[in-house]
């Protein structure tokens, strides 16, 4: 068992690699830990005065990836803990990091996302929208584009991060951070409960189900069914 040194735990997605688990601590902390033993293998300290909640790295290529409330991006080696590169944007991060073939893709507060060259963090698109992707929100990518999630619109982004192909507002706030891609659909949750799966092409609603009458906060699947966690601690399974 490792333990921190009181500065925050991990409220974010642990990575796996190789023999190493990593993570972000409330402090912007990336640490790696030994997978069998728990200890410390290597921590790079952000140095921001910001504390933050479930702000996920991404992880590709022997590469973590973070952006702070700083307003920088790092690309740190997996292995060693050391900075390949650091790219400042213009604002506080506001997402997670999305990994899109050779890029990755996140979004700063003033309402904008950023499509980075992987290699280098050279800026390669940004675009502007109509509102902010919500605190913790983790963008999803597959061929069509990356969806995100803000609190009144679930969008799709084209690959290029030139334009909103379609979104589709909530009468009652979307809650899970991270949209679900599972057999061809978008599945999000709203603050009443209700989970949404829409057409991963379209936007259009295909069915909508009351699970519970708390926020739903997490959703993850399998092959045969859908597993949604909401805000009180309740997990329900949904089979389709």
């Amino acid at each position: 068992m490792h333990k921190g040194n009181g500065n925050g735990g991990f409220t974010s997605d642990v990575l796996l690699d190789d023999d190493r688990v990593i993570g972000v601590t409330v402090d912007e902390r990336i640490v790696a830990l030994n997978a069998g033993s728990g200890a410390e293998v290597w921590s790079f300290p952000i140095g921001s005065d910001k504390r933050r909640v479930g702000m996920s790295a991404a992880l590709a290529d022997g590469r973590v990836f973070f952006g702070s409330a700083n307003g920088a991006v790092y690309a740190i080696d997996a292995r060693r803990g050391t900075q390949i590169w650091k790219r400042q944007l213009d604002a506080p991060t506001s997402t997670a990091i999305a990994v899109s073939g050779d890029s990755i893709i996140v979004g700063t507060e003033p309402k904008k996302l950023y499509r980075l060259r992987a290699s280098d963090g050279r800026v390669l698109a940004t675009l502007d929208l109509s509102n902010a992707p919500d605190d913790e929100a983790t963008p999803v990518v597959n061929k069509r584009g990356t969806y995100v999630v803000s609190e009144k619109e679930v969008m799709l982004i084209d690959p290029e991060l030139r334009r909103v192909v379609w979104h589709v507002e909530s009468k009652n706030m979307w809650t899970s951070p991270r949209p679900r891609l599972w057999r061809g659909w978008v599945v999000v949750g709203d603050r009443q409960g209700t989970v949404y799966a829409l057409d991963e092409a379209t936007g259009s609603v295909a069915w909508s189900q009351s699970v519970h009458n708390k926020a739903i906060r997490g959703i993850g699947s399998d092959e045969s069914s859908l597993y949604i966690g909401t805000i009180d601690g309740r997990v329900v399974a949904l089979r389709r």
